[in-house]
């Protein structure tokens, strides 16, 4: 899953964090704490294939289940197709959303969000992302214990959770030498060891430490993946 998809997703208030379910259209929905409609994905008819995503992401402390199919018409025509799908089945839509982009429909019942992104893929070739997320569910954001600089400690950190990876991305200020100085003095207080200029470990964990300067601020990019091992 890209970080497009990501950001995406949480730049949609009213999709509640969108979170994603995985499978067939017949598979069934996630496990409602309360009853929820039943809804079921009604794909297009020019739909082709899909390309499933094993497991469950975490964006901001909700689950969230990925699952993209490939349709052989454009992004407006396929939007328009789960806007009429979403409403006969009884979701809410907020009305002015952009169909040819994305479009979310909430279940009143159990407060499910149901996401769709739409990416054009070619001509009259869509790329469409279905989404489900579980608001009620969600879990308070954790950046696995990884150091973060002083200047980012008052950001608000969102933090990542896939395939069993916690992927931890923000810019600081601090000058791209004072930020590899900084890590390479936390890391070994918190037990890491180098592997090498990137790889971190410590017992039963490894960490990627990517530190870049973003070309449009000139701010410093850290973008830290901890892996726990099995």
């Amino acid at each position: 899953m890209g970080p497009v998809v990501l950001l995406l997703l949480l730049a949609r208030p009213d999709a509640g964090d969108a979170a994603i379910r995985l499978g067939p259209p017949d598979a069934g929905p996630l496990p409602n704490a309360m009853p929820g409609l039943p809804f079921t994905w009604e794909l297009p008819p020019k739909a082709m294939h899909e390309v499933p995503i094993d497991g469950t992401t975490y964006v901001s402390g909700v689950p969230v289940r990925l699952r993209y199919v490939m349709v052989n018409d454009t992004p407006v025509n396929v939007g328009k197709h789960f806007l009429e799908s979403f409403k006969k089945q009884g979701l809410y839509v907020e009305a002015g959303q952009d169909v040819g982009r994305m479009l979310t429909g909430v279940d009143p019942q159990s407060i499910m969000t149901y996401t769709v992104v739409l990416q054009p893929n070619g001509p009259d070739h869509t790329t469409v992302i279905l989404g489900e997320a579980k608001v009620l569910e969600k879990k308070p954001p954790s950046a696995g214990g990884l150091p973060l600089p002083p200047s980012a400690r008052a950001q608000k950190v969102l933090p990542v959770v896939f395939e069993g990876y916690t992927v931890v991305s923000l810019t600081v200020p601090d000058a791209l030498a004072d930020v590899r100085k900084f890590y390479s003095v936390e890391l070994p207080r918190s037990g890491w060891q180098p592997k090498s200029e990137t790889e971190w470990f410590r017992p039963g964990e490894q960490l990627e430490v990517s530190l870049t300067i973003d070309a449009a601020t000139g701010r410093t990019r850290i973008v830290l993946k901890q892996r726990k091992m099995q």
